[in-house]
């Protein structure tokens, strides 16, 4: 992922909108072809976040976007621009590299957590439906409550 003006630096796949794009999901889904090799559908993103950029006399408004793509296997990613990037490799959550630029760090830490609190979410579900007839099913309830009770906005778990 790293780029010639942020050397050594990882950073997301992305770019500019087209005349030509119908959406900013349609971008998104462009870029992904374009740099990566995956193809992904324009209804599989959702906006994440937005931020001003700015480093010396250069700025940026940065769009996020962000998709959730279950993927029977971890397909190959291709890099198709190597003039722009070196290389592209995923990441597990748990094992990012310290050098991601810093606009996109903060907008991985912002997905991450989300999708950790729906795995957990799931699991406790799983949990509280094996064992609703124990003593503890309330216990399990309870903390079910207070893991709902950390998350915020779109991505927030739904109850049991």
């Amino acid at each position: 992922m790293a780029h010639p003006h942020y050397p050594g630096q990882w950073m997301l796949p992305g770019g500019a909108v087209e005349t030509y794009d119908q959406s900013l999901a349609e971008a998104c889904s462009r870029e992904m072809k374009e740099e990566t090799g995956l193809d992904i559908g324009a209804s599989a993103w959702a906006q994440t976040g937005s931020r001003l950029e700015i480093q010396g006399a250069t700025s940026w408004h940065l769009t996020y976007y962000t998709c959730r793509i279950r993927f029977a296997f971890q397909p190959e990613i291709q890099n198709l621009e190597p003039d722009k990037h070196q290389a592209w490799q995923w990441f597990e959550p748990g094992s990012l590299p310290e050098q991601i630029w810093r606009p996109d760090m903060d907008v991985i830490h912002d997905s991450i957590r989300p999708s950790q609190a729906n795995r957990l979410a799931d699991q406790i579900r799983s949990e509280m439906v094996a064992h609703a007839a124990a003593p503890d099913a309330a216990e399990l309830v309870e903390n079910f409550n207070r893991l709902l009770d950390m998350f915020e906005g779109p991505e927030k778990p739904t109850g049991p």
